[in-house]
């Protein structure tokens, strides 16, 4: 699949089980101000390829998102891209991908959590996400949209 965003194009794949390490590093190196760090080993044992999108630019990893169905909803558990592509409008165009290809699939809504400083949280506004539950830390809480 590809996506265009301000002239340029990437293209998604399903991820396989080789990108952990990517995903990962990519993780670490986006939330380090946000949160402790988690070691591979924890990373990867709760990686699993089929729910993970890597995004592909110029035949290389810039990104991943990774959603997945639960018994009481869909979850969006990372969207992560490297500065390169940050603040081009990939973001809005990923997540209208993901809300797109789980309404296809019958969802009714779509969960996320968030830490309350990551400026990922006015783009999660404007797609209509609500904060319906706060963690006890105050820093992170989760965010809620239903999908029509």
């Amino acid at each position: 699949m590809k996506i265009s965003f301000n002239s340029k194009t990437v293209t998604i794949r399903t991820a396989k089980s080789e990108d952990a390490s990517f995903c990962h590093q990519l993780s670490q190196r986006n939330m380090e101000k946000y949160r402790p760090r988690r070691t591979y080993k924890q990373y990867k044992a709760e990686f699993v390829p089929s729910d993970t999108k890597i995004i592909m630019y110029r035949g290389r990893r810039f990104g991943y998102l990774e959603y997945q169905e639960k018994p009481d909803s869909w979850y969006l558990w990372d969207m992560h891209l490297s500065s390169v592509l940050r603040g081009q409008g990939l973001g809005t165009k990923l997540l209208e991908l993901v809300i797109a290809d789980i309404a296809k699939k019958g969802a009714r809504k779509l969960r996320l959590f968030v830490y309350a400083k990551n400026p990922a949280v006015e783009l999660y506004k404007r797609f209509g996400f609500k904060i319906v539950k706060r963690k006890s830390t105050k820093e992170r809480f989760q965010m809620e949209k239903r999908i029509e």
